[in-house]
């Protein structure tokens, strides 16, 4: 039996609604500080979340980097 698409993203899903993309979270990011590429920041990464939800991207290998290149430090969720 196979499981739905994105399960344990979609389980975090009322999560990502509180993000109301004020970039906020930028400034705190070890990441983003050292690349300054939008697609490096938190709200990027929410963006991308939100897009393999909704249907609008397809899985990808970009995708799967982009969303795993992070510390999981949380400086953006302490800091939200």
């Amino acid at each position: 039996m196979s499981k739905p698409a994105f399960e344990r993203l979609r389980q975090h899903e009322d999560k990502l609604d509180h993000c109301i993309r004020c970039g906020y979270c930028y400034e705190h990011c070890p990441i983003y500080k050292h690349t300054r590429w939008e697609t490096d920041a938190p709200r990027a990464k929410l963006a991308l979340c939100y897009g393999l939800l909704l249907g609008d991207l397809e899985p990808s290998d970009y995708i799967a980097t982009k969303l795993q290149e992070c510390f999981f430090c949380k400086r953006c969720e302490t800091n939200c």
